[in-house]
């Protein structure tokens, strides 16, 4: 559970050249002061498909749709890691309550981000 002016982001681990699996971590941190984590928000289209693609999440197998896993590939790095914020998964979506509160804050969330991104996916127009 978050505390009141909480929100989620999640860790992407740098990868080598022979890791399998995105590696990522949740970390709360306080809005204020998420500016210090340089993370980006992105913004992009759900879609229809069911989980399918497997991720480590806290160090648990995690399945995400092919279109986060598409981004998560895309933002990934060998070199440093990285902070996002990606509303489907940093917001506990089973939680009614915390949805509604983190909805509201979600403007805060956008203005306080390093860098928004708007993911249209990696298929060709």
């Amino acid at each position: 559970p978050l505390d009141a002016g909480e929100i989620r982001l999640l860790h992407l681990r740098k990868r080598s050249i022979f890791s399998g699996l995105i590696n990522l971590e949740l970390v709360p941190v306080v809005l204020l002061q998420a500016a210090t984590y340089n993370f980006e928000a992105i913004s992009y289209t759900w879609g229809s498909e069911p989980p399918s693609k497997a991720i480590l999440l806290n160090g648990s197998s995690h399945a995400v749709t092919p279109n986060v896993h598409a981004l998560l590939l895309a933002r990934g790095s060998m070199f440093r890691d990285r902070f996002l914020w990606i509303d489907s998964m940093c917001i506990n979506q089973a939680d009614i309550s915390e949805k509604t509160t983190q909805l509201r804050m979600m403007a805060s969330v956008y203005e306080t981000a390093h860098r928004v991104i708007s993911w249209l996916g990696d298929h060709p127009a």
